[in-house]
């Protein structure tokens, strides 16, 4: 006969089933912990090559904006623009009001005076004013329920007809303002070619929101030139990471960077890229010809590490004609060697953010048609396109005088002639920069034609100089640029008098056509 285990050998079987059940589970917590350390490492690599190419596509993409830009160039026209389209939303549907029922009606034609038939009228009656009472309580419950579905159908209609008549009134608003802009872009006019491409450079498509930059434009009616001033991106908007892997050892992520000259490259190229395309795509849209030169100012707004203050410089610019531009295959093109070839100005390197003088400054405050400014001496008040000759050739003296004095520069007037021109020599001491400098003055209403550039270059050459300055109070045509690109030549406009008046405390200002209705 078996023995039954003893109360001991029980709870001893039980420990030991227990313990066993224990070392499972911690073995099942440790494989569990060992597939998830696997799992977030794997992430963790994955994520860090992700970061990875996401910095390298972003690159890849910035570096070839020029490329795909053109290729993705549209065509452009301001009929694109004009809404044609009719007010869409459908009108609200009148709702379904709640019928009211037929008033019930009294019977009639008991009108003997037995009491069988008064009885009845009675009984009629009764009923009658019971009908009555419940008709009147639906008809006032139904007639709420209406005035409610009327409420709400005028506020659904009012609402419809604002946005119906919102639509028409931006519809003709819009369609009017093309129109307008579209004659005076046939005519030629500064309002409708600014207002044409500004449309159209805010067109254009990148692959990128890097370069939703701002700008303004300014045309120069006279001499068919558009003058673009571009705001850049930061070489801190580059995306600097070259790779980033996860070290498992120390559960943390590391991250290698681009090396400061190969970032350097890569915001050059950018930069460079990004000039062409704009110029590119300005030229491409220009069906009616009312371009014969861009110039491209690319402007950097930035903290100066000198003194902690926010500063805006132009650190490129470039002047073009277009029938030389359109000539290029600007898929084939080194970016920064086409621009150097064209003869743009940058420093050595854009992430220098080295200042230079804008070839044409945008002249956003439009000094030249102000009525008046406060003035000091003669020019106080006067235009300097009709101010007299001797007063006009004592100012040009008188301004270049104050601006090489810090240089112990002295400067002569040799002779003023009755066409406006004024030749005056700059002797400026300082051995490295310095030298003989040739300048003369036009007093023009008119574009300064590409003959007094080529004059003034004889004059240099003549009187062994080392550069020569032209200055106007009107403009300069394309061709004018084109032919000081390569030579100690500066050209300075009406604009840049007046800033070179205030720059030394004065103030005036340049109207043409007033200047040429006094003359006649």
């Amino acid at each position: 006969m078996a023995r039954n285990p003893s109360i001991m050998t029980i709870i001893k079987q039980g420990i030991i089933e227990s313990e066993r059940e224990n070392r499972r589970r911690i073995r099942e917590l440790k494989a569990q912990e060992r597939y998830l350390k696997i799992e977030i490492k794997e992430n963790n690599i994955r994520y860090a090559k992700e970061i990875t190419d996401k910095a390298e596509i972003e690159r890849n993409v910035l570096l070839s904006v020029l490329k795909d830009s053109i290729s993705k160039q549209k065509s452009f026209c301001l009929q694109n623009y004009i809404i044609r389209e009719n007010f869409s939303e459908e009108k609200p549907i009148e709702p379904l009001y709640k019928t009211i029922p037929v008033m019930p009606e009294l019977r009639v034609g008991l009108n003997s005076q037995n009491f069988i038939n008064k009885l009845k009228k009675l009984v009629f009656e009764k009923i009658h004013k019971i009908k009555s009472t419940k008709w009147k309580k639906l008809k006032e419950k139904l007639d709420v329920k209406n005035q409610v579905l009327e409420g709400k159908y005028t506020d659904e209609l009012v609402l419809w007809q604002n946005k119906q008549n919102a639509f028409e009134e931006h519809k003709a608003s819009n369609n009017n303002k093309l129109e307008k802009y579209q004659m005076l872009l046939n005519q030629g006019k500064k309002e409708g070619v600014e207002f044409y491409f500004d449309l159209a450079l805010t067109s254009f498509e990148y692959e990128s929101n890097y370069f939703d930059c701002d700008y303004k434009l300014e045309y120069k009616e006279d001499s068919h030139i558009l003058v673009v001033d571009f705001s850049l991106p930061l070489i801190d908007d580059i995306p600097k990471i070259k790779q980033v892997k996860y070290i498992a050892t120390r559960d943390e992520f590391a991250e290698t960077l681009l090396l400061e000259k190969d970032l350097a490259k890569i915001y050059d190229e950018i930069l460079y890229q990004m000039t062409l395309r704009v110029v590119y795509g300005l030229y491409s849209v220009d069906d009616v010809d009312l371009l014969d030169s861009i110039v491209f100012n690319g402007w950097i707004t930035q903290v100066n590490k000198a003194n902690g203050k926010i500063a805006t410089n132009c650190i490129l610019t470039l002047q073009t004609t277009k029938s030389k531009f359109m000539q290029l295959n600007l898929y084939n093109v080194d970016p920064k060697v086409c621009f150097k070839g064209l003869k743009g100005i940058s420093g050595a390197k854009l992430c220098d953010f080295v200042p230079v003088a804008p070839i044409l400054k945008l002249d956003t405050n439009d000094s030249r048609f102000v009525e008046s400014y406060n003035v000091v001496e003669k020019i106080e008040g006067f235009n300097l396109a009709a101010i007299d000759w001797a007063d006009f050739e004592h100012l040009i003296r008188e301004i270049f005088e104050k601006e090489f004095a810090p240089h112990d520069g002295e400067i002569k007037i040799t002779r003023a002639s009755k066409d406006g021109g004024v030749d005056a020599v700059i002797f400026d001491p300082d051995p490295i920069r310095g030298g003989k400098f040739i300048i003369q003055a036009k007093r023009y209403t008119n574009v300064v034609g590409v003959s007094a550039v080529r004059d003034l270059y004889g004059t240099l050459m003549n009187e062994g100089a080392v550069k020569g300055i032209l200055v106007t109070t009107s403009h300069y045509g394309a061709d004018s640029y084109e032919f000081a690109k390569d030579k100690p030549l500066t050209l300075l406009d009406g604009s840049n008098l007046l800033h070179l008046l205030e720059k030394h405390g004065h103030k005036a200002y340049i109207n043409l056509m007033e200047a040429k209705k006094l003359r006649n």
